[in-house]
């Protein structure tokens, strides 16, 4: 798993750097401030971001309201526990994300693009233990 979470932060986003040498490598090693929601407002909008240990794994579409992103992220809580809610997706032959989706379809949180769907499905797996240190 460390090595899913070092190949993660290398292929989510070049700003995000990797892990410090010697940092604890094991989600059971983590502190419960390891992974968190980030909300912004930007364009009259709310959009959120889940970040484990520094990596986004996850980011939203806007949201009208504080209320409304408030929800959105009460249900990434509860749905991306079940991979029937972690559908993932291609862009191109070469570039697969996965979506976390409401009870209706409806898309709640995207990740960023991956290199290949081996990459895709190690970050869901990632985001499906990180979401359990949320309280």
């Amino acid at each position: 798993m460390a090595c899913c979470l070092a190949a993660l932060a290398v292929c989510i986003a070049p700003s995000v750097s990797a892990q410090e040498p010697g940092a604890p490598q094991g989600l059971t090693e983590l502190s419960q401030d390891a992974t968190r929601f980030v909300v912004t407002r930007g364009e009259g909008r709310f959009r959120f971001a889940l970040e484990h240990e520094g990596v986004i794994l996850l980011r939203s579409p806007g949201y009208a309201t504080q209320r409304a992103v408030s929800e959105a992220m009460d249900e990434v809580r509860t749905q991306a526990r079940r991979l029937k809610h972690l559908p993932l997706r291609t862009l191109t032959p070469e570039q697969h994300y996965f979506v976390v989706q409401d009870t209706t379809g409806g898309v709640l949180a995207t990740s960023l693009p991956f290199g290949s769907r081996e990459e895709a499905l190690a970050a869901r797996q990632v985001l499906k233990l990180a979401i359990r240190q949320l309280k």
